[in-house]
C-alpha cells in the first residue's frame, strides 16, 4: 500500500535490538550461534555431544549454548513484552516501570549466564 515501509532486514532488527547494551553485534553473533544448534550443522552437533568420562552424552545441549539460549530469550523476550507494552499503552508511566523492571531482570540473566557463555 502507498507508503508503506518494508521491513527491515533479520541482521537490522537484531542489530537494532542488540543496540542498548556495551557490546556492539552481540545479539547477530548469538543469533548465529544458536541458529547453528537449531540445524544440523558441525557445530551444532558438536554442541549437542559430549563425551564424559569416555562415555558418549548426546542429544543434551552443552551448558554453554543453554546458558546463550536462556540469556538471549530473556532479552529478547524482555524487549519484545516491554516494547509491546509501551505501545499498546500509548508509552504509560506505568509500562515504562514495566519495561525497565523487565531489562533489570533480562540483564541479571545475561550477568550470571555470560559467565558460562562467555559472551557479551
Amino acid at each position: 500500500s502507498k507508503g508503506r515501509q518494508p521491513l527491515p532486514s533479520v541482521d537490522e532488527m537484531l542489530l537494532l535490538l542488540g543496540a542498548p547494551y556495551p557490546e556492539p553485534g552481540w545479539l547477530p553473533v548469538a543469533y548465529s550461534l544458536l541458529s547453528q544448534v537449531t540445524h544440523s550443522t558441525p557445530i551444532g552437533l558438536t554442541h549437542m555431544a559430549r563425551y564424559r568420562r569416555g562415555t558418549l552424552s548426546a542429544h543434551d545441549i552443552s551448558p554453554e549454548m543453554l546458558a546463550l539460549t536462556l540469556d538471549t530469550a530473556c532479552l529478547g523476550s524482555a524487549r519484545l513484552l516491554g516494547m509491546s507494552g509501551l505501545l499498546l499503552t500509548q508509552g504509560s508511566e506505568e509500562a515504562h516501570q514495566y519495561a525497565l523492571g523487565l531489562e533489570q531482570r533480562a540483564m541479571a540473566v545475561h550477568s550470571t549466564a555470560r559467565l558460562v557463555h562467555w559472551l557479551d
